[in-house]
């Protein structure tokens, strides 16, 4: 996509986001595309993620973060944290303030942006959205931790694509 012989698309208008396999990570780190970087952390802490998301639960949050740390100084790219929100899952004010500390921990430079994604149900799941005003706490306390963070709109329900029904 970046290749002057292909569509030759600018580095910074592409990103490849991932659950985290860390190897591959650091793999694509030594590759200086200068492309972007999103992880789906979608948790706090390694319990919660197993819950969320038990594939990807090999790699543990510390590994993974640190393989963006490595990403972003090899890069010089924005670095993009992904977290949906799921009502009593990982939507506390708790969670928000330890979702932060985790990644203070890791100094990045820059701190990386956090989007955080309203649910959208999907039959099969157990998971239920979290309220607007309940993603709006969770959005600010967040912020006042100096981080950029998005509270991004629910988009694609109407035609069964929305974030997590691509399955």
């Amino acid at each position: 996509m970046i290749s002057p012989h292909g569509l030759h698309k600018s580095p910074g208008c592409i990103t490849v986001s991932t659950t985290g396999v860390a190897p591959q990570i650091r793999r694509l780190a030594e590759e200086k595309l200068q492309v972007n970087l999103a992880l789906s952390l979608h948790a706090s802490n390694e319990s919660a993620r197993k819950k969320i998301l038990p594939i990807s639960s090999k790699y543990k949050i510390q590994e993974l973060l640190e393989a963006c740390k490595i990403y972003q100084s090899k890069n010089s790219s924005d670095l993009t944290i992904e977290y949906i929100l799921l009502d009593g899952i990982n939507d506390s004010l708790q969670d928000a303030s330890e979702l932060c500390q985790t990644i203070l921990s890791h100094r990045f430079d820059p701190q990386p942006k956090i989007n955080l994604i309203p649910y959208n149900p999907v039959p099969s799941l157990p998971y239920r959205p979290t309220d607007k005003d309940k993603a709006l706490s969770f959005s600010q306390e967040i912020k006042k931790k100096n981080f950029i963070v998005h509270l991004r709109k629910p988009q694609g329900l109407d035609i069964g694509a929305a974030c997590g029904q691509l399955s």
